[in-house]
């Protein structure tokens, strides 16, 4: 480590996030003796984690620390005052930090960075650009919030290679907060060299009381895109023309790209099919045009797609090169992810947390599924999911769907019944529209309500369906319970 030359060791507080667990496994394999806690360590980030020697404790317990005595604690953004391995980490005077501070200290000073931020699409399109540069031979460092679908890990050094004397990174800049004594946005940490702003919407609730307090956040991270840096904008989101344009910005070099030619990329969709869209990227600048394949549905992803090329455009990489990417690219787990296809049955997992994302997944799925029922699960579960400042916004994201089911709100018990989603009325509301919608009913919500859900699904799903689990958790189980439960009838079928 740069400034810590004399540490060894490092132990997480909170490893089980994802972000958190993919930095352990890439210090463990750069020679460091890694541990870290949590309360309670799932998939994906317990497959990451069993598969090397990153040494685990749970739960959390002061005792932990003593056992692994570590040079240096990075606490996670989960954990706060009151948790007893804070409290050891505090009363011992030990070296602590926060994780966007280690990532910034370990690759991203000295490097050029390309940060990507967003209310939406963050992941892919962070994973996107990384495997880019991978294809271009630029051996990239990265920061992504998922396991992405080409590479094992969501975190990775970068390498020096012939290209470039100045090794490259990509990071996603997440707008949430660093830790419990840091309530800067993790991206403030970044230090962009190319800065991609793909959307802004109203979210993260539980910290920022509105959308002027969020907005501030994103001005303040223009502030560090140097004079020679590069601004990558989508022009059609109005929230992020309105930042631009309070800034300050300090670089003259921005590309806005637009479906609806308000900037220097124009984007054009020739054609769309259940595989994918063919598109054109039309650049006013050069006056130069370029035509791609990607084979992922959704006018979203082509949003996605365009930001990371345009992200590129300083390294100079061939069309060719960015094709080839765009073909072999996968997307991250969790997004748009087919978990199997049984019975003439095919079932999804989106990771959407956003009334918007959910909308743009399900027209994803009608793009490539244009002839079957779809039905979406939903799970509110982010602290502003759950919040009955979504409850338009919920009314209209799911009008994709052929039928809906509601899974209790997360954590229900912390908000007024006047202050949480009603999901309930959800319910009702689309069923008037003649659709076929049910919510758990209450009754359940302390119970096993996956198991509720389970059998209403049971009940209704026929051959040639089309399933989709939306949540940003665990979802009780559900989604691996009605997994199993297809791949046993398909058994037995055979």
């Amino acid at each position: 480590m740069k400034r810590f030359r004399q540490t060894t060791s490092v132990y997480f507080i909170g490893i089980g996030g994802i972000a958190m667990s993919s930095v352990a496994v890439a210090m463990q394999h750069q020679g460091f003796r890694v541990g870290g806690s949590d309360q309670q360590i799932y998939p994906p980030a317990s497959e990451l984690l069993g598969s090397t020697d990153v040494k685990l404790y749970t739960p959390y317990s002061e005792h932990n620390l003593r056992d692994f005595a570590p040079d240096l604690v990075v606490v996670g953004n989960s954990v706060s005052r009151g948790n007893p391995e804070v409290e050891y980490v505090l009363s011992h005077r030990l070296p602590f930090m926060s994780l966007p501070e280690l990532v910034k200290r370990e690759i991203v000073e000295g490097a050029f960075s390309i940060v990507v931020t967003g209310t939406h699409g963050k992941t892919t399109t962070t994973a996107l650009i990384a495997w880019i540069l991978e294809r271009a031979g630029y051996a990239p460092g990265f920061l992504v919030g998922g396991i992405p679908g080409n590479f094992s890990s969501g975190f990775r050094y970068p390498q020096r290679t012939a290209l470039a004397d100045t090794p490259v990174v990509v990071l996603e800049g997440d707008e949430y907060d660093a830790a419990f004594f840091d309530k800067r946005s993790k991206f403030l940490h970044y230090l962009p060299s190319v800065l991609v702003m793909n959307n802004l919407e109203y979210d993260h609730a539980d910290i920022f009381p509105d959308m002027a307090a969020l907005k501030q956040q994103f001005r303040w991270l223009l502030r560090l895109v140097p004079a020679d840096g590069l601004l990558v904008a989508n022009g059609d989101d109005a929230n992020v023309m309105e930042v631009l344009r309070t800034g300050p910005v300090y670089t003259s070099n921005i590309r806005r790209f637009s479906f609806n030619e308000q900037g220097e990329v124009h984007i054009t969709i020739l054609e769309t099919t259940p595989q994918g869209s063919f598109f054109q990227i039309h650049d006013q600048q050069s006056r130069t045009a370029q035509e791609f394949w990607l084979p992922i549905p959704g006018r979203h992803m082509v949003s996605n797609a365009v930001a990371a090329i345009t992200a590129v455009q300083p390294l100079a990489i061939s069309h060719q090169v960015l094709q080839h990417a765009l073909e072999t690219f996968r997307l991250p787990r969790r997004r748009l992810e087919r978990k199997v296809t049984a019975g003439e049955i095919t079932v999804y997992e989106d990771f959407a947390h956003h009334p918007t994302a959910l909308r743009a997944t399900l027209q994803a799925l009608r793009q490539q599924h244009p002839e079957q029922r779809l039905i979406a699960v939903v799970e509110p579960r982010s602290n502003t999911m759950v919040q009955r400042i979504f409850q338009q916004p919920m009314a209209e994201a799911l009008q994709g769907a052929d039928v809906v089911f509601f899974a209790p709100p997360y954590r229900y018990q912390r908000y007024a019944p006047e202050d949480r989603l009603d999901i309930e009325q959800l319910a009702r509301q689309y069923r008037q529209q003649g659709k076929q919608a049910e919510a758990v009913p209450p009754q359940w919500w302390d119970r096993q309500w996956s198991d509720w859900l389970l059998e209403r699904l049971q009940s209704i799903v026929v051959a040639g369906d089309v399933v989709v689990f939306f949540s940003n958790g665990a979802f009780d189980g559900l989604v691996q319970k009605f997994v199993e439960q297809l791949e046993h009838l398909k058994q037995i079928d055979e």
